[in-house]
């Protein structure tokens, strides 16, 4: 069979993952399409109970299971995927996922693609998905298996479409930035940072045009475990620092940040944060020796601290 990574190059991929539950109460499945470069075109999940009669009763309920979650995530996909890849040890070959001889499924392992890191932004992305209470509840009712969809980089206040999807018009509860399921979930599958100056405005709003000079340094700071930024005084060094921040944080690579900074600045890095990254929540720590100890303890994306 030939190389499927090579269709890549030429047409949309689709990425298929299943995660069996701990409690071998269900699996989770998510189809996560992509363009030949691999920036986001959709997302679906779909959930299946090994309670729900049509697949505790089969002859090899896992396998009725994984082939009912493939077969309806296919169908569900807009537009059809032209080829549509899945880990062998997730969907093994003994798996009739739909029994379509013209399915644009196939099987691979992982080693055998050159790229396969959307597998992995799929992975996150389902992982968000079902760590939304609302979404639990839903999967949580035997004999359901509807799909949600996320076919766009979402506006503010939407969500995915579909039965079980979160409330549209509020963000979830269970994040603490007030982001909605859609947002978190775009944020999740965005493609990761390769060109030296790419175009963010596809995955995050910014409040104004960075210059090049500054996209090199947030591409710096990105791509570095350790690096020292040391442009002259006022070309945006704060700037950098908060955009690269933001974007590592939507790409999941960090939990948190923490800035260390001279006590007069703390605010002016505030209200910078709020500029530009508004989906990232700030603290100062500063005050009493009791206040301190209780603002360490509050969960924030960027924690505020003076030298001293």
């Amino acid at each position: 069979m030939p190389d499927p990574s090579a269709n890549a190059a030429d047409e949309p991929v689709a990425w298929l993952r299943f995660d069996e539950e701990a409690n071998g109460g269900g699996i989770r499945a998510a189809l996560f399409q992509t363009d030949a470069q691999g920036a986001p075109l959709a997302f679906s999940f779909a959930h299946a109970d090994l309670r729900d009669p049509a697949i505790r009763y089969a002859e090899r309920p896992r396998d009725a299971a994984l082939s009912a979650l493939a077969d309806r995530l296919l169908r569900a996909a807009s537009p059809a995927p032209p080829l549509a890849l899945a880990l062998r040890d997730e969907l093994p070959e003994s798996v009739d996922a739909g029994g379509d001889p013209h399915s644009p499924l196939r099987r691979v392992r992982r080693g055998d693609l050159e790229d396969a890191e959307p597998f992995d932004r799929a992975a996150a992305a389902l992982a968000e998905a079902f760590a939304d209470p609302e979404v639990r509840a839903f999967a949580a009712h035997p004999g359901l298996m509807s799909v949600s969809s996320l076919t766009a980089p979402p506006e503010r206040g939407a969500s995915p479409t579909g039965a079980g999807s979160a409330d549209p018009r509020t963000p979830s509860n269970a994040d603490p930035r007030g982001l909605t399921l859609a947002e978190r979930l775009w944020a999740a599958l965005a493609a990761p940072l390769k060109d030296a100056r790419p175009d963010w405005s596809v995955r995050l709003d910014w409040a104004g045009t960075l210059m090049p000079f500054q996209v090199e340094g947030v591409n710096a700071l990105i791509e570095s475990e350790r690096l020292l930024l040391a442009d002259d005084m006022g070309l945006g060094k704060t700037l950098q620092t908060i955009a690269a921040a933001r974007i590592l944080k939507a790409q999941r690579k960090i939990a948190s940040c923490l800035v260390v900074a001279p006590s007069s600045l703390l605010d002016q890095w505030r209200r910078e944060i709020e500029k530009w990254a508004p989906d990232l929540t700030a603290i100062i720590i500063r005050g009493s020796a009791s206040d301190r100890a209780t603002w360490w303890k509050a969960r924030r994306d960027v924690t505020l601290v003076g030298y001293e």
